[in-house]
Formats: structure tokens, C-alpha cells, sequence
């Protein structure tokens, strides 16, 4: 079995084309208030005539001073990997690019990962990890698949941090951030069990992120389009091939 795990709604370009649901559980709620939080939905089905699971960990959540990091997608890819004993672990998603030649839709084969979580109130308390890596037969597997359909991709760091002006200058080569690889390649480490992180770039490096309806149409048509790309170019071919 594979676990499949991504973050938002829509971000795997939703819904894969024969994928039939034969258990969904919730975990916790959708935030309604302060009381109430969204912890992931976890859906067991099959596609291409294996058992996959595609888990939704939902965005950030921090522990105290930032030390835990990301707990929410932890705490998903835990209780997935307890429950189904993936053989394999696949993050996918959109993340922001960090480097100037990466436009949205570039396709980043992400190694290694790192976290660094810095404290906004105390910056003392900022905790380096040590980059962890995605297996090399999958990362070949994927960098095949790209390479067969005519995909113009990339590899390097993927890093998990809530700031970006300090990132290239600590972490030199890094070519996307977001919010949830770490902590999900974490738990895979622990267990042995072979985990790959692939991302598609939704903001190039230095873009502003606006409120402004015209900006929010224009941002919602390039998710929709980057989404798509990343599930019918990358995620079911290399499912297949897995």
C-alpha cells in the first residue's frame, strides 16, 4: 500500500480519475471556532488496481516555541502509518519558489528536506534538524517518469519554515518552501519506510501575495492549472509505476 499525503484541497488536482473510496475517517473538525480544529481526512480506496490512501494533513500547526514543528501533518502521518503500514510514503503539493528561475508549474523532485523552526517571540529558540533524504529509488523513479513525459523538473532542497528572506542565505540550493514535508518524512524515517517529497511552485520568489479579488482570480486559475499538472504529468504515471 502507499500513503499519498498533501495538504490543501484541490492540491493533488482532485479528483483522481478512478479513484474509488472505500473508507473515509475524519480526524477532529473543520475549524468552525476557536474550539474546534480541522485535523486531516483520510480516505482508503484503490486506483490502477492498488490500494493506495491519500491522507489531507490541513495547514500549519505549530507546537510551543515552534520545537515541534509541523504536528499537525505529524500527527496524520503517524496515525497512517500506524493504521496501514504504508510500503511506501509520497508527499506531493504547491509550495514557493526560491529561486528567481522557478515559475509557477515547475516541478520540484525535493532533496534533501529541511525544517528550522524559529521562534517569532524568542528567536533563541530556533532548532536546526539534520536534512533528511528521500529514497533513491524513488527519486529515481520519479526523475524517470518526468523525463519520459517531456517535463521540465528540478531537484534540490525543500525546506519547512514560516520565513523566507534568511532561507537562501542558511540553506544555499533550496528551491521551494512549505509548511508540511519535514515532519511527514520524519515519521517515514523513524519507521524505515521509503518516503519522496515532490512540489510544483504556486508563488515564484518574491511575489507578493495580495488580497485583492483580481489577484485571488489570478492566483485560483494558476492553482487549478499547477494542481492538474502536478496530478496527470507526475502523480498517477508514477503511481502507475510504482
Amino acid at each position: 500500500m502507499i500513503a499519498v499525503f498533501y495538504a490543501m484541497d484541490g492540491e493533488i488536482g482532485e479528483p483522481l480519475e478512478g479513484f474509488s473510496i472505500k473508507e473515509e475517517i475524519l480526524l477532529g473538525e473543520r475549524q468552525e471556532n476557536k474550539r474546534k480544529r480541522f485535523r486531516g481526512i483520510v480516505r482508503k480506496g484503490a486506483i490502477q488496481g492498488r490500494e493506495i490512501v491519500l491522507a489531507q494533513t490541513g495547514i500549519w500547526r505549530t507546537g510551543l516555541f515552534g520545537h515541534k514543528g509541523n504536528t499537525q501533518a505529524r500527527e496524520v502521518a503517524e496515525y497512517v502509518v500506524e493504521r496501514y503500514h504504508p510500503e511506501k510514503i509520497l508527499v506531493v503539493g504547491i509550495g514557493g519558489g526560491m529561486e528567481e528561475q522557478l515559475k509557477p508549474g515547475a516541478l520540484i523532485v525535493c532533496d534533501p528536506v529541511y525544517a528550522e523552526a524559529k521562534c517569532p517571540v524568542f528567536p533563541i529558540f530556533t532548532r536546526t534538524r539534520q536534512p533528511i533524504h528521500p529514497d533513491e529509488q524513488m527519486t529515481s523513479l520519479a526523475v524517470e517518469v518526468l523525463k519520459e513525459r517531456g517535463v521540465t523538473f528540478y531537484s534540490g532542497g525543500d525546506i519547512q519554515s514560516t520565513g523566507y528572506s534568511w532561507i537562501r542565505k542558511r540553506y544555499p540550493g533550496t528551491k521551494i518552501v512549505e509548511m508540511e514535508d519535514y515532519f511527514i518524512a520524519a515519521v517515514a524515517q523513524a519507521r524505515n519506510i521509503p518516503f519522496l517529497a515532490v512540489r510544483v511552485v504556486s508563488e515564484p520568489y518574491g511575489e507578493k501575495l495580495d488580497t485583492s479579488p483580481e489577484y485571488q482570480a489570478l492566483w485560483l486559475e494558476r492553482y487549478l492549472r499547477i494542481t492538474t499538472l502536478l496530478r496527470d504529468e507526475f502523480l498517477l504515471p508514477f503511481l502507475q509505476r510504482l
